[in-house]
């Protein structure tokens, strides 16, 4: 055995119909000190999303699967007709619950949002835990297979925070064959915010929904509440659900069929925004490259058809 090189740089360039080109630039230092420590910047650009990071990272008693984090970030999004900035300071515990990962963290963060009515300012302290699980028969094209994540998190006042809230977040994904080289792919996502007044939550802990990995026929993160003037300003509560087929032709090219609904609310009363299309597969080593066309049904405002990009693995 020889030793990997101390220092890692990776560049990665992509693109997508959500993001547009998009690049990420990071640097690695495999091993501080004789007791597995490691640090790692990095830095993503597109023009909805700029991220700075910086990470140490110290392993526990089974450095395959327990680490603790330590990070600090800055950040700039475009949410709806918003913008929000992030810079935040965390700390995170990896570990694992039988066959759960489970991720205990806490984040201290000054939240600024930014619409065109004016801007707030927001300091959180605010702990959370996540739960995720997945298994996947082939990693680069499962035929078989599921990954779900549940994330709970919150701040309040009587820890210092500007804003008291209460959040969870359920994502799941689920891939099953239905006849020869065809799969049947099921995707959800659920989320519910419980905060007094709603006003007074920063834009950075709304939801949005919409685009390439969501609701395919809009816009990204185009769905949900408007203010009074007209601006999307993300939601307290979150609903979407997928269900899509794929047919693999050959070992390289399939098409798909798929239906997708969802919506941002401030009530689960709501109705669901649809999207139907059709695709085109492409496997590659790298994960499948998906090429669909959707419509939005039921939106003479929005009677076009879009185009979504995306590249990456099923789960």
């Amino acid at each position: 055995l020889t030793p990997r090189n101390r220092n890692r740089y990776s560049v990665g360039l992509g693109y997508g119909t959500d993001t547009g080109p998009r690049t990420t630039l990071v640097w690695e230092n495999r091993r501080l000190n004789g007791l597995g420590h490691r640090f790692n910047v990095q830095v993503k650009y597109s023009h909805i999303l700029e991220t700075a990071e910086i990470n140490y990272l110290v392993p526990l008693s089974n450095p395959a699967w327990q680490q603790l984090r330590y990070s600090l970030g800055n950040s700039r999004q475009i949410l709806g007709d918003g913008v929000a900035y992030r810079t935040a300071f965390g700390v995170n515990r990896n570990t694992l619950l039988g066959s759960w990962a489970e991720n205990q963290y806490v984040n201290l963060e000054q939240d600024r949002s930014v619409l065109d009515t004016g801007s707030t300012l927001s300091t959180l302290l605010v702990p959370g835990l996540t739960f995720s699980r997945g298994y996947s028969n082939n990693p680069s094209y499962p035929t078989r297979g599921f990954r779900m994540s549940l994330d709970i998190r919150g701040s309040s006042n009587k820890l210092g925070s500007d804003t008291s809230f209460l959040q969870f977040h359920f994502t799941s994904k689920v891939i099953y064959p239905i006849a020869h080289n065809t799969r049947l792919l099921l995707r959800g996502e659920l989320g519910a915010t419980a905060v007094s007044r709603f006003a007074d939550l920063p834009l950075s802990q709304r939801f949005y929904t919409g685009g390439d990995q969501s609701v395919r026929g809009y816009v990204y993160n185009s769905i949900g509440p408007r203010d009074s003037n007209g601006n999307l300003i993300g939601g307290r509560d979150l609903m979407v659900g997928s269900i899509e087929v794929d047919h693999q032709l050959g070992p390289i090219f399939g098409v798909a069929a798929f239906v997708d609904a969802g919506n941002v609310l401030n009530s689960f009363q709501a109705s669901l925004e649809k999207g139907v299309g059709v695709g085109l597969r492409w496997r590659t080593p790298v994960g499948v490259i998906r090429f669909d066309v959707a419509h939005p049904v039921k939106r003479p405002d929005l009677d076009r058809y879009r185009i979504h990009i995306s590249i990456g693995p099923d789960l």
